[in-house]
């Protein structure tokens, strides 16, 4: 399924560089001293943890529930009902975690066009 392909290896492995370089930046704002903060970049980087966090579940959650629309292969019907009622609603929980995760993940790690972009750069 191509949003599982892009929340696996696109999102989150953006997600986790970026966290990575706000964790770098904090740690020399820190050596320098206590005059200078870090506050910015140490509560950003437990937004985006924390939203990284649950973007790994949600990716979890819809891989399982499109492996459980195997069991519902025999009837089509059966099938589309299954979709709209496990599948669509995973999908549409990882696409929030991914949205939230696009405003706050800096534009140069970011692995696709923002909405903004894709608005405004025809």
């Amino acid at each position: 399924m191509t949003m599982l392909d892009m929340a696996k290896k696109d999102i989150l492995p953006a997600v986790t560089k970026y966290s990575k370089m706000l964790a770098e930046t904090a740690s020399l704002k820190a050596s320098v001293g206590e005059m200078i903060s870090c506050e910015a970049e140490v509560t950003q980087l437990k937004n985006i943890s924390a939203l990284s966090a649950s973007l790994f579940h949600k990716i979890e959650a819809l891989d399982s529930a499109v492996m459980g629309a195997k069991e519902h292969e025999s009837d089509s019907l059966d099938t589309a009902t299954y979709y709209k009622d496990s599948v669509l609603p995973a999908m549409q929980e990882l696409r929030a975690v991914a949205d939230a995760l696009e405003m706050l993940v800096g534009g140069e790690f970011w692995p696709f066009p923002t909405y903004g972009e894709l608005l405004f750069s025809v």
